[in-house]
């Protein structure tokens, strides 16, 4: 292997393969923070939680310094859903102001002293954590009401007065108070909990410096089981024990993967919440708290692999950071990579490169659609411009792009031995530059050049192979073909499968029963991909099929959404129910949105009577882009009050509860 170079060597060598690199084009601006002016390094929470009023109320303290220089306000992001009411140092109040950023955001700008250096400043405020916050009814959290917050991308700024950037890292502790009936789990480590005249109190501290969106807290009705030696999982009632026995044994076996390939888990526990139906997300890596959907309860374990890349980002994007979110892939590129490589060791080769195919055609999928509305967002670097909402840039690029980008350096890095290697020698060629990468930046954040500038000098020969710039900043699907040899022969018999579906749709039904979940999806998205003019199956075949499956009853979305769409494209009248089955069984949105919108472009008045039926059980950011896909019917204008209700009525809806 290539010999180490000097961090000299190694800055003239990234110099001399990247002129076509220019980071100050992907500065950060959907954050008002100023660099080089103030440093927060701790931040202590006061909370307390009123269901009644949607309310989070108390104050933060930030242990802050003045940087070198003549800095004499303070700018910290904030939003509109909060009202500062004071700030303090030293129990002197300073001068503020909050006034609008951006569409997303504020800036809260305090007047420092001169004689400020380094110290505490607290801010009084009150918030309904806007966008950061979600406030669940009754019927959508099992008939009790339960808060959650998510930071990312930059929605925090709506919980806390902070520095809403992924570069600023910092400690915190917090003291969270509500009712005593609800459960209050956060992302840290629990300190203290007592009850104190029907008021329960807990506090938490965590210790290693996070960036201010993997602050999170849940309060709610839960129940707490142990799922491992450092794990447990917090549920529903109604939930508690599905979650037990799904995840039972499965944290820890990826967490010993997961050490042994990249190094110590620095984090102490690991915990799982499972979240309300409502919550319309797969899964959210908050340090030791991962909050994950409901819809991975299936009861086989089959979508299990989610918790890998959940435990994957313990290592890639919690403690090691994209210093931008114009450089996400540093996040979820590497966590992708890194799952890929836990579960080829857990689970075995087969699985792990289906999921890979399955995935590239994620990709593919959406290189195709993006490119209809230009290509920016198909690059791994997306200036986030001021007014652009690192969210409304999220897509497959940064995960699936991201992952190949590591494949292809760790097959440079193959092309420089010289000698013989087995199929698991090559699979962990860029382990120990990963283990190396983690260990250098451990705890800090940091953008694609420093990635690149470790990578020339551990591996000079092999980085002399990647065209970075056209990597990084290139649009569309690279030029590269992904490894995954143990993929082909299931692929081949989902095709045989295919084909087989003309005649004998219930013999298809059977082998169906052999597959893993991931060739059982790859099937489907063959048949969803055969044009109905290319010889697509006959229904008469496609109904023998779904009976010996069982796919109607099915648990699991990733299947019931392929099914939906397929009864969709097919016009499968005889199991058109399926299609609203699909619907009520999840409120996540990457279930919900593609069925919605087949169904609204080809039936719109069953759209708009199934979303009546589903809304309230929806998050409130899923069901507005799910109005958004009806407001194309020429009577009515969503955008007027009483719209949804006149919509209800022109296509003759009674009862519809959103009225």
């Amino acid at each position: 292997m290539a010999a180490h170079l000097t961090a000299a060597e190694a800055q003239q060598e990234i110099t001399d393969l990247m002129p076509a690199l220019d980071l100050k084009d992907l500065e950060d601006a959907s954050s008002c923070f100023e660099a080089n002016t103030f440093a927060i390094r701790h931040a202590v929470f006061d909370w307390r939680v009123d269901f009644d009023k949607k309310t989070i109320e108390g104050a933060c303290t930030l242990t802050t310094r003045r940087c070198p220089g003549q800095a004499t306000k303070l700018t910290l992001d904030a939003h509109s859903a909060m009202t500062v009411s004071a700030v303090t140092w030293r129990g002197i109040s300073l001068k503020y102001i909050q006034q609008t950023y951006c569409d997303f955001g504020d800036e809260l700008i305090i007047e420092m002293p001169d004689t400020f250096d380094d110290g505490e400043i607290t801010i009084a405020y009150v918030t309904s954590g806007g966008p950061a916050a979600t406030w669940l009814k009754p019927e959508q959290a099992g008939g009790a009401p339960f808060l959650y917050t998510m930071g990312q991308a930059c929605l925090n700024r709506a919980l806390f007065p902070c520095f809403d950037v992924p570069s600023q890292k910092m400690t915190w502790a917090a003291t969270i108070k509500a009712k005593a009936d609800y459960r209050i789990i956060a992302a840290a480590a629990l300190k203290e909990e007592r009850v104190v005249d029907g008021w329960r109190i807990c506090k938490f501290e965590m210790d290693l410096k996070v960036p201010s969106y993997l602050v999170a807290l849940a309060v709610g009705i839960l129940e707490e089981r142990r799922i491992g030696p450092r794990s447990c999982v917090y549920a529903h009632p109604s939930l508690i024990e599905a979650a037990q026995g799904e995840f039972r044994g499965v944290t820890e076996k990826y967490l010993e993967a997961g050490e042994e390939l990249f190094g110590p888990y620095a984090w102490g526990r690991y915990d799982i919440l499972v979240m309300p139906r409502a919550f319309a997300y797969g899964g959210m890596e908050n340090p030791r708290l991962t909050f994950l959907s409901p819809t991975l309860l299936v009861g086989d374990g089959s979508l299990t692999d989610t918790v890998a890349h959940e435990i994957a980002h313990s290592w890639f994007g919690n403690l090691v950071t994209n210093a931008s979110w114009a450089e996400f892939f540093l996040n979820e590129g590497f966590t992708t990579y890194a799952q890929r490589r836990i579960t080829y060791v857990v689970d075995g080769a087969a699985l792990t490169d289906l999921e890979t195919r399955v995935g590239w055609r994620l990709l593919e999928n959406e290189v195709n659609i993006a490119q209809e509305g230009g290509g920016l967002w198909l690059r791994l670097r997306v200036p986030i411009t001021h007014g652009v909402d690192p969210d409304e840039t999220y897509n497959d690029v940064p995960y699936e792009k991201g992952f190949a980008l590591l494949c292809a350096m760790r097959d440079a890095v193959v092309d420089t031995w010289l000698v013989e290697f087995t199929e698991d020698q090559r699979r962990a060629a860029l382990d120990p530059w990963l283990q190396s990468y983690v260990t250098a930046f451990a705890g800090k954040a940091l953008y694609s050049e420093d990635m690149v500038a470790h990578f020339v000098q551990h591996h000079k020969r092999a980085a002399l192979q990647i065209d970075f710039p056209r990597w990084l900043d290139g649009e569309g699907l690279p030029d590269y073909v992904l490894y995954t040899p143990a993929a082909d022969p299931l692929i081949k018999e989902c095709e045989r499968a295919v084909a087989l579906l003309q005649t004998r749709g219930q013999e298809v039904g059977t082998i169906w029963q052999t597959w893993s979940m991931y060739q059982r999806s790859y099937f489907l998205d063959a048949l969803c991909n055969t044009a109905p003019e290319d010889n697509a199956a006959p229904l008469a075949e496609l109904y023998a099929f779904c009976k010996q499956t069982g796919l109607s009853s099915s648990k699991n979305c990733e299947l019931t959404m392929r099914w939906a769409l397929l009864v969709l494209r097919d016009r499968l009248v005889l199991r058109e129910e399926d299609v609203e089955r699909h619907l009520n069984l999840s409120a996540k949105q990457k279930f919900v949105l593609p069925v919605f919108r087949a169904l609204a472009a080809l039936e719109p008045e069953r759209a708009v009577n199934c979303l009546s039926k589903i809304g309230l059980g929806l998050d409130d950011a899923v069901r507005r882009k799910l109005d958004k896909l009806v407001e194309a019917d020429p009577v009515v204008d969503l955008s007027q009050p009483g719209a949804f209700a006149r919509l209800c009525s022109t296509h003759g809806i009674k009862g519809c509860p959103r009225c």
